[in-house]
């Protein structure tokens, strides 16, 4: 770890500032032998304090330092002193001795760094209760996201078993548990060890919380409210209600307050007037605002509400837990905490004893497109970085339909890409959630869904002049999921995701006619997942993801007219898509391995051959809305377009900030 400041300077130019009797405290603390280092955290307690005071452990005359000076000269004290508490094996017991240090004394920022070949996942730190540990996700060099555990007072963090593709953990209130969102569902594991346990469904988790009465509130799905659960599992039950009369879309990112039934989270709204950080209660359905912001917030003693406001800004407003309201105005905190979900997270976490913790780097979504060969090596990038859902190549592979997330309107839109000019137009506008773009066979054309006219999911298909010019035609009116997978290359079908309980519920597969009456069909309907319906390029298969396996695998089966099925990935998969020949269909395995299996075209009957990774691909940031493909291949499969993040994989440090609240309104 390193030690920062708000204007940081290299240790060894403040060196020289500090008393001669630093260096014995400094060298004594290393000292090879172990009975010559210091034997308690006390008396190096108490050695700091005599040197502050103007001591000399050699008897010579003490230096006099002025007072501006020693508030200057303070930081390398503090920072000495909690290197050499470090090494007596006591983190904790340092942020305890700085709690005692005087008013003048300065804040710490410590550097955490990643273990070795993974990246953080900003959004996804959390602070243990006492502010020991630090449970976080990282991506590894293979492709997976999974949970670990650091002690503060190690440098040694440990992997949690069983957590692959994790996502925003939380604590339970005694530090034995984590709370993680995995597989589409809530779950929680014993940081002691242990497989995890699977609590309930939770098909894209926006965050929870856990109180001392065993109970966890959390966010199943990005388009709902807040539920309750027992920690010990059991059936979830609503908590608040989306406000139609705010035009309300989400609820998440909830945290409790000290007494455990109330707790604040964030309502997400079409209108961005009505973004709001709200507060709730176990025992009532009645909420209300605290302060409009895009962000979300928790609570951090002795009396503020931390939040994001605009220019990434961390602040802390003063807040009466038991009055439940904002007394005073917001004071920065710190700069640089980037969102880490395009609406509404930030990369930080507050410990009940006041230790936070936040990220800086950038958002982990973000991506930028390029083009990759076969080998995965980069061939060129294309337009401006994005939070890209969904990649679709026209017909005639000269422009690209993208479903992007637009976070400054809270809403997900549809643009097209010019790939020789890099630039991109708008299809579709405001605030809404329009998603799932496919292309007529001629390119004239490109179908979606959107929730404008039926919040708070995409339900009404629609489709519109590629070009922008022209109006939408409304395909499909319906007040269910349904999401647009692929157009038929014949042009007489769309086939698209539906979910009949709501966008938490299983996924079933339809296609929706043309021609004639347009009356939509079930493809595949069963009990369990099946999404990203593809057709190759003669019409006669369908390519799908199903879960029946308890595993998202790749499958083929016949079109219109299923004549048998073909499993495809041999180790779990989704996103298929079909070269454009028919010789070749593509798919991700769950590490992330873009992987081609051979195709014999022309026969009467499905034949595939032995799969071949390529190379991998680094998923964007785990849980993010939408199941859309996000790469596309050239008509040849040399080529691939892709929505690649790895301009942003680096080794950024999760700062540990102490003494913060007493700095306030200090610059």
């Amino acid at each position: 770890s390193s030690i920062l400041r708000d204007d940081p300077q290299p240790i060894s130019q403040i060196e020289p500032m500090s008393p001669a009797a630093l260096d014995h405290v400094v060298k004594k603390s290393l000292a090879k032998d172990p009975e010559d280092r210091w034997q308690s955290a006390a008396d190096l307690g108490s050695e700091l304090k005599w040197i502050a005071e103007g001591g000399s452990q050699t008897g010579a005359a003490a230096v006099a330092i002025p007072p501006l000076a020693r508030r200057r000269v303070w930081p390398v004290w503090a920072a000495a002193a909690l290197f050499a508490l470090g090494l007596l094996g006591s983190l904790p017991f340092a942020i305890g001795y700085f709690r005692r240090v005087p008013a003048e004394g300065s804040a710490v920022k410590l550097s955490v760094l990643p273990p070795e070949n993974t990246v953080f996942e900003m959004g996804s730190i959390a602070l243990s209760p006492d502010g020991r540990r630090l449970a976080f996700v990282a991506l590894g060099s293979d492709g997976r996201r999974r949970l670990w555990v650091r002690p503060l007072d190690s440098l040694d963090a440990q992997p949690l078993p069983g957590t692959e593709e994790a996502s925003t953990p939380f604590w339970s209130p005694d530090g034995r548990f984590i709370g993680f969102f995995a597989d589409q569902k809530l779950k929680k594991i014993d940081v002691s060890g242990g497989a995890p346990q699977s609590l309930c469904d939770a098909r894209g988790g926006r965050g929870g919380t856990w109180n001392r009465d065993g109970t966890i509130l959390f966010a199943p799905i990005p388009t709902d409210a807040l539920y309750r659960i027992p920690a010990a599992g059991g059936k979830a039950t609503p908590v608040t209600k989306l406000d139609p009369s705010r035009q309300e879309n989400s609820h998440r990112w909830p945290s409790f307050l000290p007494d455990g039934r109330h707790f604040v989270y964030f309502a997400r709204s079409r209108q961005r007037e009505n973004r709001a950080i709200r507060v709730g209660s176990l025992d009532s359905s009645e909420t209300r605002t605290l302060v409009n912001a895009n962000s979300k917030a928790a609570f951090a003693p002795p009396g503020f509400l931390l939040y994001v406001r605009e220019g990434e800004e961390l602040v802390a407003a003063p807040f009466d837990p038991k009055r439940l309201e904002v007394t005073g105005d917001p004071t920065p905190v710190t700069r640089g905490v980037k969102p880490t979900d395009p609406v509404a997270a930030a990369g930080f976490t507050v410990s009940e004893t006041g230790i936070l913790a936040f990220g800086s780097g950038s958002s982990a979504a973000e991506s930028r497109l390029a083009w990759l060969d076969r080998t995965g090596k980069q061939l060129a990038t294309v337009g401006r970085p994005g939070i890209f859902i969904a990649v679709r190549l026209s017909p005639d592979q000269k422009r690209a339909a993208l479903d992007l997330v637009d976070s400054e309107v809270g809403g997900r839109q549809i643009w097209v890409l010019d790939l020789a000019r890099g630039v991109a137009s708008r299809l579709s506008f405001g605030a809404s959630q329009d998603v799932g773009p496919v292309w007529s066979p001629d390119g004239d054309r490109i179908g979606f869904s959107t929730d404008r006219d039926t919040p708070p999911v995409p339900s009404r298909m629609y489709q519109k002049p590629s070009s922008g010019t022209g109006g939408e035609v409304l395909l499909l009116e319906s007040t269910t999921p349904k999401i647009p997978a692929d157009w038929s290359s014949d042009g007489r079908f769309i086939v698209y995701e539906s979910s009949a309980a709501g966008f938490g519920g299983p996924r079933d597969i339809w296609a929706l006619p043309l021609t004639g009456e347009r009356r939509p069909r079930p493809v595949l309907q069963t009990a369990f997942d099946e999404f990203q319906g593809t057709f190759s390029p003669d019409g006669r298969w369908i390519a799908y993801v199903s879960d029946e396996t308890g595993k998202r695998e790749v499958y083929v089966q016949g079109f219109p007219v299923s004549t048998g099925k073909w499993k495809i990935s041999e180790d779990g998969g989704d996103q298929p898509l079909w070269r454009r020949d028919g010789k070749e269909l593509f798919y991700l395995s769950l590490g992330g391995q873009l992987t081609a299996v051979a195709l014999t075209p022309g026969s009467s009957t499905f034949e595939a051959g032995a799969a071949r990774a390529l190379f991998r691909l680094t998923r964007p940031q785990s849980g993010m809305f939408g199941t859309g493909r996000w790469y596309d291949a050239a008509a040849d499969g040399q080529r691939f377009l892709v929505a690649d993040p790895r301009e942003g994989e680096t080794s950024v440090p999760v700062n540990i900030f102490l003494g913060w609240a007493a700095q306030l309104g200090k610059k």
